[in-house]
């Protein structure tokens, strides 16, 4: 990212802090290129920011050496990301925001601390610059949230789905084969929606997934009108996803299609 700016755009400059998560959420590597550093809170202690070294921003002066600092994430910790437009006020000490930052981030859902973080910061005033706020929490090894994914049918949309259900199924701990077959089974579901569900209009596919006991049930919906396979030796999708999966079965809307998938994980 600093090669392309000073490439193509000379003499700007520009904060970003890059966050990397290891796909079960156990630990997170953190770059900052002239950027606040998260805030966290871990068990009972009281938020505080994560101490990550702070290199040039991008554009600025010659080429650094970045600098990567990995940090554990213990189960139930809260991570919060923002841009500086949430903290910097003119007039008011940069020191007393960042401190009312960390008062505002409490351990309690993402939504819940966006919220108060947004009212004890923003409030009602009108942000004189852009304001991101990002937060995650990372939830207890026994809790597992259903993954939901909303992509345009598009063949592109493919890749993103494969690389969210496996950050997903990692984060389960299902095994290497079990991750091979679902991704294999919905992936032939998603490509089916994409060719055959909707027209040149384009249209949404949706694949949610979700673990009961030691079963997961994924389903992949689209809005659209099925149409009949075209071309010879088509229709293998089916087979595929047949014999990936442990229960699969196929349910026609009025307004679109549902694709059900079971896959038993061994525990």
């Amino acid at each position: 990212m600093d090669r392309k700016l000073r490439h193509f755009e000379r003499g700007e400059m520009a904060t970003v802090l890059l966050a990397v998560f290891e796909a079960s959420l156990s630990s997170v590597t953190f770059s900052a290129a002239g950027h606040p550093v998260p805030v966290m809170v871990e068990g009972d202690a009281p938020a505080c920011f994560v101490d990550v070294p702070i290199d040039p921003p991008l554009g600025v002066g010659p080429p650094p050496r970045r600098r990567a600092t990995t940090v554990a994430l213990e189960p139930d910790t809260v991570l919060c990301l923002y841009t500086d437009g949430l903290v910097e006020r003119r007039g008011i000490s940069l020191d007393d925001r960042f401190d009312l930052l960390c008062e505002s981030v409490v351990r309690d859902a993402p939504e819940g601390v966006c919220a108060k973080v947004m009212s004890d910061l923003i409030g009602v005033e009108y942000p004189k610059d852009d304001v991101s706020l990002l937060v995650v929490r990372r939830t207890d090894a026994e809790t597992y949230y259903p993954l939901e994914i909303h992509v345009p049918a598009q063949p592109s949309s493919l890749r993103e789905i494969r690389a969210a259900l496996r950050r997903w199924l990692a984060s389960i701990d299902a095994r290497e084969e079990e991750v091979h077959d679902i991704v294999v089974a919905v992936g032939e579901a998603t490509a089916n929606a994409v060719e055959h569900a909707y027209g040149a209009a384009g249209g949404t596919v949706v694949v949610r997934a979700e673990l009961q006991s030691d079963d997961v049930f994924i389903r992949i919906s689209d809005m659209g009108r099925w149409r009949a396979p075209r071309g010879v030796g088509r229709g293998r999708g089916t087979l595929i996803m047949e014999t990936t999966s442990d229960e699969f079965r196929i349910e026609h809307r009025i307004d679109g299609t549902d694709v059900f998938l079971r896959h038993h994980l061994q525990r």
